[in-house]
């Protein structure tokens, strides 16, 4: 393969996917690789061969041997991640006083290591999610005007979107690719979205009588749900979760777990029940019809999910509340919860089962479904029909803004997401006058004119991630253009 460059520069790479570590270790000084697994660990060894390149797991990391150089200075300096780390690893450890004392140690680990490596760049293939693989080393490499990227997923569906994004000011790397086909990204982007009807729907639609029609409904879906509750996650997940005791599955990311000594068989039991009656409680009080009035549409994240410990606008509750005191005269806000909050039932999923009851409040559909102006959807209504009639759309990070944009329909985003600079019909809010202010705008126009053309969307700044490496050539090209700028 030819060079990229002829001066090697130099990288740390987090969580590079397979066909990356060949072309880095051939176009780049790769100083470290942090793999995700000891399994995914080994594979990178046996690529790398004899090359002397350090490979480290987040195991690895957790473990390490008590590091030299934590002071008070160091601690007040990154003071501000601290709380992101502790919330994030309180869901693995029992254990306030170890989860402090590894964020100490892998804070001096990452300091004393680009103190004395200097790399060029720290590139991280993944979503950021607070931990020591990712938040630390990105936040020094930031302090030290090191360049740090990161690249978020930005849709989940068959043809995957990457971005590469600058860790301090969120700002996009365009990829300047020719080769780049945008054609085939949007005629990709949406294939995960599924338009088939159930029988159950379409039994629903042959009934006119409106009112017997939404009776129907209602007690079909909520049998429906209490039968999904109790079997297939009952002997998926429970049974399997049984398995599990006295241990603690960190969910990687990748299908592949790292266990942990923590949690017992009554506290999966509990988490599970919990599940269930959580379930049950949303379908009881949502609703598969559309609003008649104007609305804005706000599809919940999963909790606990890294991009809300990622963004300062991060408590959904508290986020759907303001959205629905902005709203002008007669507009309704129509919130719909993640269809996978409820479907804990793969085994990679067993770490969000046991983390639930600590990480979502379940009470908080009863306290929105309170308030007027709100409506809680029902999760079997997909995005497409939604974003057909709404007026607008409200994510923290989620690909529905993709969506509403090629529906031409607004978007808002919390300050710092990197959505925002992917189209001029998404809007950047950071209060509630933000808000009050871009929905009084829309309530006067007509909503055609309320979008520039999807064309608008910056393709060219999104890399088609394939697995003939196609894509991590365009990435390495961009990263070294972005380290000569």
């Amino acid at each position: 393969m030819r060079p990229l460059n002829k001066v090697k520069r130099k990288i740390i790479l987090i969580d590079p996917s397979g066909d990356m570590v060949l072309h880095f270790i051939e176009n780049w000084d790769v100083l470290l690789i942090v793999a995700m697994t000891s399994d995914i660990k080994k594979e990178i060894q046996c690529v790398i061969g004899q090359k002397e390149i350090d490979v480290l797991d987040i195991s690895d990391l957790l473990n390490l041997p008590h590091q030299p150089g934590i002071n008070i200075t160091l601690l007040h300096e990154y003071r501000h991640i601290e709380g992101d780390f502790l919330y994030n690893n309180m869901r693995i450890y029992g254990s306030a006083p170890k989860v402090r004392y590894i964020y100490f140690n892998c804070l001096a680990f990452w300091n004393n290591l680009i103190n004395d490596k200097k790399p060029d760049l720290i590139y991280s293939s993944t979503d950021l999610h607070a931990q020591s693989f990712d938040i630390i080393p990105l936040e020094i490499a930031s302090k030290r005007n090191i360049l740090a990227v990161f690249s978020p997923p930005v849709s989940a569906y068959k043809q995957p979107l990457t971005l590469l994004v600058k860790y301090k000011n969120r700002e996009l790397i365009d990829a300047f690719d020719d080769r780049i086909n945008i054609d085939l990204i949007k005629r990709t982007i949406f294939e995960g979205e599924s338009s088939r009807k159930s029988i159950l729907h379409m039994a629903i639609d042959l009934l006119s009588e409106k009112k017997i029609r939404i009776l129907i409904s209602k007690a079909l879906t909520y049998i429906k749900s209490v039968l999904s509750s109790i079997f297939p996650y009952m002997l998926r997940t429970f049974f399997l979760s049984l398995f599990k005791g006295f241990r603690s599955d960190y969910h990687t990311g990748s299908g592949k777990v790292i266990i942990k000594d923590h949690h017992f068989i009554s506290h999966t039991l509990v988490s599970y029940l919990y599940m269930i009656f959580g379930r049950l409680h949303y379908f009881k009080i949502s609703t598969p019809i559309l609003p008649k009035e104007k609305f804005v549409y706000m599809s919940l994240h999963m909790e606990p999910e890294a991009v809300l410990v990622n963004s300062s606008l991060n408590q959904q509750l508290y986020l759907a509340e303001m959205l629905a005191n902005s709203l002008p005269a007669g507009w309704k806000l129509l919130v719909k919860e993640h269809p996978h909050q409820f479907k804990l039932s793969m085994s990679h999923m067993y770490y969000f089962l046991v983390n639930l009851p600590l990480m979502k409040w379940f009470g908080s559909y009863k306290r929105l479904s309170s308030i007027e102006n709100i409506s809680l959807l029902s999760v079997s209504v997909n995005s497409e029909t939604v974003l057909k009639k709404a007026s607008a759309v409200f994510t923290v990070a989620g690909s529905v803004a993709l969506e509403a944009v090629v529906e031409r329909v607004p978007v808002m985003c919390p300050t710092g997401s990197f959505y925002i600079r992917l189209s001029p019909s998404i809007r950047e809010i950071s209060c509630q006058e933000d808000i009050r202010e871009f929905l009084l705008a829309l309530d006067s126009t007509d909503k055609t004119e309320q979008t520039t053309n999807s064309d608008s969307l910056a393709y060219r700044k999104m890399i088609l991630n394939d697995s003939g490496g196609f894509g991590t050539e365009i990435i390495s090209r961009a990263l070294h253009r972005e380290l000569e700028v």
